[in-house]
């Protein structure tokens, strides 16, 4: 008989011997790899504490906030913000309304230029996306199946179509991931058309896809500029996922437990995508953001809303369903939710408040500088709104 020592060594070489066996790929008729998922590292977060009605003290959590003002000018008027991308250098912001133009300002938010609205060369007509390419020091912007590349004071430098359509996209380290909607049916894409990413090298030619076309209203999140990672999740699901470009595999990152707010599979199965939005007994994915250092997530029903976050280090949650106002946070014009984030920050948007909310923020708030409160109270209705960077301690 053995002894326990010598079964636990024989158990840990079967263990090593069968996480380093590499797994069979499965490929499609034409040789293209069908991507599986990784399970080995996932991470559960337990969110059943948080799903009753709380309130959440956030400003007590915050490490640095600064406010950077987009400067007005009667060219860089900005409508309805739906992206922004920050490198060291710049910020790109792509409006929604107003043509689905891209507004570029320095890092200090000071307006360089805008790409138009047009069908000239360089112009853009429908805006579906953009992404900065580090290594290439370019911007991409996306318009159904054209990518036009920029400078990164956005002088236009070519055009290349994509021989598919698709809805977002990523940059890799060699090529690009593309993420297309259920919806959007390209023949011409054979069976690659099954899926939901599709991931190619720097001509566009398919090398791997994933992620089967079978879930209903898959969902793609804002990209974390500056990481080296991709995500993605459809939005009854509990699970995001996690194209990693440096190995070219996708894994699931978390598993979210809300167990008893989570749309059943009968449910699911019954119910259009539009029918159980409308549901307030359950939850669904909302946004998913992520900085170097922590995560943000957010579950949505009907009429309720929960946000969420996590210590990537610590593991730790917190959140609620409402924020707490004090002197750190006072002014009802500060979005207590992150919107996009970069590097170490999330990114927010300061839009103008009543002058009363206006007066308690640049005369209660502990957490901005002075200067960051003075270009508050400067500010004035018909200018462009200011962005509020901000990083959280460890909790």
């Amino acid at each position: 008989m053995y002894s326990k020592s010598v079964l636990t060594y024989l158990l840990l070489i079967l263990f090593v011997a069968c996480k380093s066996t590499p797994q069979k790929k499965t490929r499609l008729p034409d040789g293209t790899e069908v991507l599986g998922v990784v399970d080995a590292e996932v991470e559960k977060v337990d969110l059943n504490p948080f799903l009753k009605k709380s309130e959440y003290d956030l400003s007590s959590y915050i490490k640095e906030a600064k406010l950077i003002p987009l400067e007005t000018t009667e060219a860089s008027l900005l409508g309805r913000i739906s992206d922004v991308i920050m490198t060291s250098t710049h910020i790109y912001i792509r409006d929604n309304s107003k043509g689905h133009g891209i507004f570029i300002f320095d890092n200090k938010g000071k307006y360089i230029t805008q790409i138009k609205k047009g069908q000239g060369p360089g112009e853009l007509l429908r805006v579906s996306d953009m992404a900065f390419d580090n290594s290439n020091q370019e911007l991409l912007v996306s318009q159904r199946n054209l990518m036009s590349y920029y400078s990164p004071n956005g002088k236009f430098v070519r055009n290349s179509k994509i021989p598919f359509y698709f809805a977002e996209f990523d940059i890799t380290k060699d090529g690009y991931i593309f993420y297309k909607h259920d919806s959007q049916s390209d023949p011409s894409l054979g069976e690659s058309d099954s899926y939901n990413i599709i991931i190619t090298n720097k001509q566009c030619k398919i090398k791997q896809v994933g992620m089967p076309s079978t879930y209903k209203k898959c969902r793609f999140y804002t990209k974390s500029y500056m990481q080296e990672s991709g995500y993605l999740s459809h939005r009854f699901s509990d699970t995001i996922f996690q194209y990693r470009h440096l190995d070219n595999m996708l894994y699931s990152k978390y598993i979210l437990d809300f167990s008893s707010k989570k749309v059943s599979d009968k449910l699911l199965a019954k119910l259009s995508p539009r029918d159980l939005m409308k549901q307030d007994d359950y939850y669904f994915l909302g946004d998913f953001l992520e900085t170097s250092k922590h995560s943000f997530f957010s579950l949505l029903s009907h009429r309720k809303k929960l946000y969420l976050f996590r210590d990537k280090k610590t593991k730790k949650v917190i959140g609620g369903t409402k924020v707490m106002r004090n002197n750190l946070f006072p002014s009802a014009g500060v979005a207590y939710r992150p919107m996009f984030a970069s590097g170490d920050y999330f990114i927010t948007i300061y839009t103008l408040p009543h002058p009363k909310f206006r007066e308690s923020f640049v005369d209660h708030s502990t957490l901005f500088s002075e200067e960051d409160k003075l270009i508050a109270k400067s500010m004035k209705m018909e200018e462009n709104p200011a962005l509020i960077l901000y990083t959280l301690k460890e909790f």
